[in-house]
């Protein structure tokens, strides 16, 4: 089955929720190289950054990143 990807979705929201694992899958498969890794030095792990200005907007990032997949809402009932 091939990916559905969103148009002009990518891992903002991701980076924002504090959702990204530093795993770089976003980075290596972006064709425009507009995301890089960069460590953070408070949590002493590696976060994706997106360079908006070279985002071509494709979605691919999203649809590759397993951080957006989580539900916190969802989890939030289940554990409280």
């Amino acid at each position: 089955m091939p990916l559905k990807i969103k148009k002009d979705q990518d891992i903002s929201n991701v980076i924002r929720d504090n959702l990204c694992m530093g795993c770089g899958t976003c980075a290596s498969l972006c064709p425009a190289s507009a995301i890089t890794l960069i460590k953070n030095e408070r949590q002493g792990s590696l976060l994706a950054e997106i360079q908006k200005d070279r985002c071509t907007g494709c979605g691919i990032c999203f649809a590759v990143c397993p951080g957006h997949a989580i539900d916190l809402k969802y989890l939030s009932n289940e554990f409280l």
